[in-house]
């Protein structure tokens, strides 16, 4: 008899970039450059003393052992350092570093979900999140944020989704995929819904120090109560373009990560080395290097925006920010469809709104880092030229 796997990760959505590429090779022009922008990658490089420092590291020993689990404690007294010039009190046994900011939110859900409990996943939300409250047997909450608003926080809207079975609340502010940045008062509204019910609120920073030009980014450490109900993550695949490193972390109270750590050392026992060294690298950099990168990734952001405004007939821009535009597509069909389309016809890669929760049919999520900003103008003249047929809808 052949032996079978869990029948519970039938539950669990296939990866989506994974499987929306493999959908869409056969489509394809075999002889046009691709305009790809299905993932949040930067097309910039690490900073150079990165580079370097692996190119040395390399010769020796050290870096190919573990870690603490925990992570190098180098690194977390300077996040701590850092932070304290943000006025954000926290220790070096808050955070625990991480093989990623997903890895982060796996091991922060599996720490405090049991079976058949709920969790608010405001709507577009991160398809990994989905899929991680699935894979810890929970059961993800969408509430519906309102694109009039730009897919503005809505704690109105999120308290009415709670129940008694609500474990936790998760907020992604700068937002994956729609690029808003949330308010400060809102995040303050959501964070004392969860102590007055007694939540978990996880917050996930990823694009924390994308900023927009009217807007800055908040973050709910800066609260002296903090530690009775956030967790807090964050990630430096795209702040430092070190996305295939594997390194970010989460801030918790110090009872809560003694707990993690069983399921960090289960899983990974730490953080790749090379990466939490890449980030330190990086941490102590000269700072003109991100102002630089976010300088640019705004450009992008802002070339996007004209792009937009010139192809207003069939796309219609909602709300843009980090790495992120959240697009309206005018098509009488599924996003799934003119994603498809896009890709066949315009060499134009991206990812189809379905894969943002329910009633996500009308959307486009386009990633704006993987492109130069040469790109934009081709990017531009694509979309114009861009038709679906009645047949092909």
């Amino acid at each position: 008899m052949r032996a079978q796997w869990s029948p519970h990760l039938k539950q669990v959505a296939n990866p989506p970039i994974v499987q929306f590429k493999q959908e869409i090779a056969r489509l394809l022009p075999p002889h046009r450059e691709i305009l790809d922008l299905t993932q949040a990658i930067p097309s910039y490089l690490p900073p150079a003393i990165v580079r370097q420092y692996l190119l040395d590291e390399l010769k020796g020993k050290k870096i190919f052992f573990y870690t603490e689990d925990q992570g190098l404690l180098e690194l977390r007294k300077t996040i701590c350092e850092q932070s304290e010039q943000k006025n954000i009190q926290i220790a070096p046994d808050n955070i625990l570093v991480t093989a990623g900011a997903n890895m982060a939110f796996f091991i922060a859900l599996a720490s405090i979900l049991q079976p058949g409990e709920e969790v608010i996943v405001p709507t577009p939300y991160y398809f990994n999140h989905e899929m991680a409250i699935r894979l810890c047997h929970g059961v993800p909450v969408e509430v519906h944020l309102r694109p009039e608003t730009g897919f503005s926080l809505d704690p109105e809207l999120i308290e009415k989704g709670l129940s008694p079975r609500t474990r936790a609340i998760v907020v992604v502010s700068p937002n994956n995929p729609t690029g808003a940045l949330y308010s400060a008062q809102n995040l303050h509204q959501v964070y004392e819904l969860c102590r007055r019910h007694g939540l978990f609120l996880i917050h996930d920073e990823t694009y924390e120090v994308f900023d927009l030009p009217d807007r800055q980014h908040y973050t709910l450490l800066s609260r002296d109560d903090w530690s009775e109900n956030l967790i807090s993550i964050h990630s430096y695949s795209k702040t430092f373009s070190l996305t295939g490193f594997r390194v970010g972390y989460l801030v918790c109270n110090r009872e809560l990560l003694s707990e993690l750590l069983k399921i960090q050392d289960t899983l990974v026992i730490c953080a790749p080395h090379f990466g939490q060294k890449a980030a330190l690298l990086a941490l102590h950099n000269d700072p003109t290097w991100l102002a630089e990168k976010k300088q640019l990734m705004e450009k992008k952001r802002q070339l996007f925006h004209q792009v937009c405004a010139d192809v207003n007939r069939n796309f219609t821009l909602l709300v843009s920010g980090a790495f992120f535009g959240y697009v309206k597509h005018l098509y009488q069909t599924s996003a799934r469809a003119v994603a498809m389309s896009l890709a066949q016809k315009a060499a134009v890669t991206v990812l189809p709104g379905e894969f943002f929760g329910t009633g996500q049919e009308s959307y486009l999520r386009f990633a704006l880092g993987n492109i130069e900003e040469k790109q934009f103008e081709e990017l531009g003249h694509r979309l114009k030229k861009f038709t679906m047929s009645e047949s092909s809808s």
